[in-house]
């Protein structure tokens, strides 16, 4: 509970820096449907992870993964995470009866309960880990012929950083997703949100000038001043954890 409660933190952190100034936490809410696609009996309230709203009254909600081991960082380039992630994208846009929460209820009902943006961010990688392997993906909202493409292109034996095929494959998703459903979504595996996070609070933190009450943040803003200062050694760190011996 504790690791995914930080997670959505780090998640309501990021929404703030993008200007999302109104926020919350864990809102409960009423389904339209249950798991299977019916119409949802009883009163049963699940919580929608964070909501925000900002300037534009533009209506936020990001939906977070956090589950695994210790050691565990999933690979989510496969068709039955590529399910999960259309599912919660599925729940987030069309599937919110009624909300709970008495200050965010008016909100969703201007909206007609659907948000205009959704973040799904989840705990592994979303590209080809293995280039031997072949995947066969099924078409689906995401699966589209130049996703294919972008993958087989991982496997031809060029010169490309897996990063850089993650890149474009998250672009695609996210393209694919936003036409489908009619919102903006964004997919946030926890690297990209936390390499977002060093960015965007790297350059709040000069304008803000205060300590942030957050221990996520405060610990991202240490970091930053003690690397800039030339005290801190992040490829030290790196290198240490690398050497790591996970039995």
């Amino acid at each position: 509970m504790s690791e995914a409660m930080a997670i959505e933190k780090m998640a309501e952190n990021l929404a703030k820096t993008e200007g999302y100034f109104a926020t919350s936490t864990d809102v409960p809410y009423l389904r339209k449907r249950d798991k299977n696609g019916n119409d949802k009996q009883g009163k049963q309230a699940g919580d929608l992870d964070i909501v925000g709203r900002n300037l534009k009254n533009e209506l936020l909600v990001i939906e977070c993964k956090a589950y695994g081991g210790p050691e565990e960082y999933d690979n989510w380039f496969k068709n039955s995470r590529i399910k999960t992630i259309i599912e919660l994208v599925e729940s987030a846009v069309n599937n919110i009866d009624k909300v709970l929460d008495p200050q965010w209820n008016s909100v969703f009902k201007e909206h007609n309960h659907k948000p205009n943006v959704v973040w799904i961010v989840f705990p592994g990688s979303f590209f080809p880990k293995r280039k031997t392997h072949s995947y066969e993906l099924e078409h689906n909202v995401i699966v589209d012929s130049r996703l294919e493409a972008i993958n087989k292109k991982y496997y031809g034996g060029k010169k490309i950083t897996s990063q850089e095929i993650e890149k474009e494959l998250l672009d695609i998703a996210e393209k694919n997703l936003s036409a489908h459903y009619q919102v903006q979504v964004k997919l946030l595996p926890i690297h990209v949100m936390l390499s977002k996070l060093f960015s965007s609070i790297s350059k709040d933190m000069t304008i803000r000038r205060t300590r942030y009450p957050d221990t996520s943040s405060e610990m991202i803003r240490w970091i930053v001043r003690t690397v800039k200062s030339g005290c801190l050694n992040l490829d030290d760190i790196q290198n240490n954890i690398k050497e790591l011996k996970w039995k």
